[in-house]
């Protein structure tokens, strides 16, 4: 009897153990240059957690009893921390930035910890130091410190966490580290029909300040922002017109172009943004993509496949697949998928090319054993995003199933 895990939480649940879009830290991480990050001195450093949650709380195949189980703000949830003086360093490129530290005891027993100094060290002199942190059990503590790395020999930065005095401790939950530029995100739409208005949003943030009486901190650009723009042509050889982003809350900023603006077959398209400081940003960025591109087109339907399907075929010989692809925004891509009929093999594909009104490929004999059936699939995708796939599985089985012939 063969085993296979078909299925694994921590790799496919809601991993809590780590905030998204942040990089674990344990004191077993030691500075490497390849990664650019780690710690420089660790001795006596310790890891706290916050506890183990059960993964059928997460799933939600448990009744919530107990709300206050789920962690809902990850970064303060574990900690390092020591009883003598630890060193973190990070290597940057040249620019200006905010290093933002938190420290926090949410465990099940917090205690308080600290005094403690914080130095930040560039080469080996001292640069700042905030003196006296301390840490109340169960409360979170923030500390910003702003720098410009400067262009030399030592691009980096290292911190220092001290303990102030005998019987004191050091501790650190999490370091954010942010340019001080706008940062822009933004969920590229792949089709947009001219026939109604369309609103194009970025989420536009700059480095956590405090806002409010309760020590509250916002990333939300505000009005630190001087300036957000969308850059947008219908011809893709034209000058690109600009039109000012609007926002109600200081985090999203939108523009909505009429229909008579969307007059072309292709939309491109970009985000820029300059703060009150003069710095500036783009997305995309240059170095990643010029423009992000949609389909002008109130089409919603996918391609239509057209194909024979073939039910029988000798062993190791070249199978040839032809299909007709038809669709009024046009198509794409379109590629054959296939495999041994073996549930714990996965998929290969080969794109299929155009030949007069055909899609042709052909699957190569030795991807077809003579001890096992065969199966396929054709999947099409046009140029506005919407795909499909043959045979169509909301009505038969999603793949052609081939029965193997002696060669």
């Amino acid at each position: 009897t063969r085993k296979y895990r078909t299925f694994n939480f921590y790799n496919f649940g809601t991993d809590h153990l780590r905030q998204r879009r942040f990089l674990p830290v344990h004191p077993g991480i030691k500075f490497d240059p390849h990664a650019g990050y780690g710690f420089t001195m660790d001795r006596g450093l310790k890891w706290t957690s916050r506890g183990e949650i059960s993964k059928d709380t997460l799933n939600g195949s448990r009744g919530q009893s107990d709300p206050g189980s789920i962690p809902l703000d990850m970064l303060v949830n574990d900690f390092v921390h020591a009883d003598r003086e630890f060193r973190f360093r990070i290597d940057l490129p040249q620019d200006e930035y905010r290093f933002t530290f938190v420290f926090a005891d949410r465990s099940p027993e917090p205690r308080d910890h600290g005094p403690l100094h914080l130095r930040t060290e560039q080469r080996s002199s001292v640069t700042n130091q905030i003196k006296n942190i301390r840490v109340p059990a169960g409360k979170t503590v923030v500390r910003h410190y702003d720098r410009q790395i400067q262009q030399s020999w030592y691009p980096f930065m290292i911190f220092g966490f001290q303990p102030a005095s005998e019987g004191a401790d050091a501790i650190l939950s999490a370091l954010t580290v942010h340019r001080h530029a706008p940062a822009l995100a933004h969920a590229p739409k792949r089709r947009i029909s001219p026939k109604e208005p369309c609103t194009l949003s970025a989420t536009i943030t700059l480095p956590p300040q405090l806002v409010g009486k309760e020590g509250q901190r916002s990333a939300a650009a505000g009005d630190r922002l001087a300036e957000a723009t969308l850059h947008y042509r219908t011809d893709g050889n034209g000058p690109f017109q600009k039109m000012p982003l609007a926002t109600d809350d200081g985090l999203i900023y939108r523009a909505t172009l009429d229909p008579d603006r969307l007059d072309g077959k292709w939309l491109d398209y970009y985000f820029s943004a300059i703060d009150r400081s003069g710095h500036a940003a783009r997305l995309p960025e240059q170095a990643d993509a010029a423009v992000f591109r949609s389909r002008l087109s109130a089409d919603t339907n996918p391609p239509e496949i057209v194909h024979t399907p073939i039910t029988r075929w000798p062993a190791g010989r070249p199978l040839p697949i032809e299909a007709q692809i038809r669709d009024p925004d046009g198509v794409a891509v379109v590629r054959v998928c296939y495999r041994r009929m073996d549930q714990t093999v996965q998929y290969d594909s080969i794109l299929m090319e155009r030949k007069g009104d055909k899609y042709v490929a052909t699957i190569p004999g030795s991807a077809i054993p003579a001890d096992w059936d065969f199966v396929y699939y054709i999947e099409a995708v046009d140029q506005a995003g919407t795909g499909t796939s043959f045979p169509d599985w909301t009505k038969t089985a999603p793949c052609v199933f081939v029965v193997t012939e002696a060669p």
